[in-house]
C-alpha cells in the first residue's frame, strides 16, 4: 500500500494589528528571559553597544540599546540585560567607542532564563570578534569560537634581563600565542668560553622544546640572533648575525614561557630585551 506524503506546516503567531512574525527569525520571550553578553578583551578604552528590537504583544516594535564595558586584561566579563516579553527580532553588537583591532575584543551573546549563576542558557545567538566597524548580528552572523577567529598581530618589546641571566617572557593569562619571530642580542664578556645561545619553550617549569643555532659565540663578541618557523640554521660571524629554526607553528598558552639562554653563559654576559611578533587569540573561559 502506497504511503501518503503529509506536510505539517509551522504556524506563525499573530500579534496585535494582525501582524505575522515569521519563524524562526526570533525568540519568544516570557519576561523571565534576559540577554547575556560575555566578553573578553585586550584593548584599552573599549565600550560595546548592544542593540536589539522586540515586538511586544500589542504589535509595537521596540528598539533597545545598552552599553557593555569589557575588562581590558583578557579576563571574562558577564552581564545580563532585561528583555521584557514579546518576540526578539534581531540583535547587533559592535564597539561603540575605542579602536579595537580584529582579535582584540571577543563577545558572545546568549538568551538566558533567570539571572546570575542560577540562569539557564537557552541559546547562543552571537559569538565572534568585533571592532568599531565590524559588527556581529543576529540573525546572520556565524557562531565563531575565540580561537577560530582572526588573531591580533602583536609586536612586543620584551624585558632586558640582568647580566648572566636568561630572557624570560611569559604569555599573559587568557591569551594563546603563535610566535612568528624572535630577535635578541648577546654581548659576551672577556671570560674565555664559547657560548651557544638557544631558545626554550617551557610549561609549568618543564622544558618542551629547545631550539638553537649551530654556531658558537666566543668571548668579547656581539651576536644578533633571529629565530622563527622553519628558518635555516645559518650564520654570518663576520657581521655577528645568526638565525635558527623552530617548528612551523609554535603555539603556547597563558602562563607558559619562552626563554633564551646560552650554554657556557658567563656571569658578565648580557642579553638585550627580545623583540618578537606573535599572533594572539583570546582564551575565553
Amino acid at each position: 500500500m502506497a504511503q501518503r506524503e503529509q506536510v505539517f506546516p509551522g504556524v506563525s503567531p499573530i500579534f496585535g494589528g494582525a501582524r505575522v512574525l515569521p519563524s524562526p527569525s526570533q525568540f519568544f520571550l516570557t519576561g523571565e528571559d534576559r540577554l547575556r553578553v560575555v566578553s573578553a578583551n585586550s584593548a584599552a578604552g573599549v565600550n560595546l553597544k548592544v542593540q536589539w528590537r522586540t515586538a511586544i504583544p500589542s504589535g509595537e516594535i521596540i528598539a533597545n540599546s545598552v552599553d557593555h564595558t569589557p575588562n581590558t586584561d583578557r579576563t571574562t566579563k558577564r552581564q545580563d540585560y532585561e528583555l521584557g516579553s514579546g518576540s526578539l527580532l534581531n540583535v547587533t553588537i559592535f564597539a561603540g567607542s575605542g579602536t579595537p583591532l580584529a582579535g582584540q575584543t571577543y563577545v558572545m551573546v546568549q538568551i538566558v532564563r533567570g539571572s546570575g549563576a542560577a540562569a539557564i542558557v537557552l541559546g547562543t545567538i552571537l559569538a565572534g570578534y568585533v571592532t568599531a566597524v565590524q559588527a556581529l548580528g543576529f540573525p546572520g552572523s556565524p557562531i565563531v569560537s575565540s580561537v577560530e577567529g582572526e588573531p591580533f598581530l602583536r609586536t612586543i618589546i620584551g624585558t632586558t634581563p640582568g647580566a648572566g641571566s636568561a630572557i624570560q617572557e611569559v604569555v599573559p593569562a587568557g591569551a594563546r600565542w603563535e610566535v612568528l619571530s624572535w630577535l635578541f642580542q648577546l654581548t659576551t664578556s672577556v671570560a674565555v668560553a664559547d657560548r651557544k645561545p638557544f631558545v626554550q619553550y617551557t610549561a609549568s617549569g618543564l622544558p618542551f622544546g629547545i631550539y638553537l643555532n649551530f654556531s658558537t659565540i666566543p668571548a668579547s663578541s656581539i651576536g644578533i640572533f633571529t629565530f622563527g618557523p622553519t628558518l635555516e640554521s645559518t650564520s654570518d660571524p663576520i657581521n655577528g648575525l645568526y638565525q635558527g629554526p623552530w617548528p612551523a607553528r609554535l603555539l603556547i598558552s597563558g602562563g607558559q614561557t619562552i626563554a633564551t639562554s646560552a650554554r657556557n653563559i658567563q656571569a658578565a654576559d648580557q642579553f638585550t630585551n627580545p623583540n618578537y611578533v606573535v599572533r594572539e587569540w583570546l582564551e575565553v573561559s
